[in-house]
């Protein structure tokens, strides 16, 4: 063992039986694939609940008017065939 081994290098190096670099990489990118996955499933479901994004903020300025009643009178002045 080399005295410059960090904890977690020593526990994989003995813990490990010399897997293959392609090994190891195959592994490391099948578990970033499923986090990825695991994160976007849990901002869809629980970020919903957990920070309210159905309620609108209080401190937010309320717009009650429609843009398309602000015009009275308009006309569709398009010419037909």
């Amino acid at each position: 063992m080399n005295a410059h081994m960090t904890g977690s290098s020593v526990v994989t190096c003995t813990y490990s039986d010399r897997k293959s670099l392609q090994q190891r990489a195959k592994t490391g990118l099948v578990m970033n694939v499923m986090g990825v996955l695991l994160l976007s499933l849990a901002m869809n479901t629980w970020a919903s609940s957990i920070f309210q994004l159905g309620t609108f903020p209080d401190w937010v300025p309320s717009h009650d008017h429609n843009g398309t009643n602000l015009i009275s009178g308009a006309q569709n002045t398009t010419a037909g065939r």
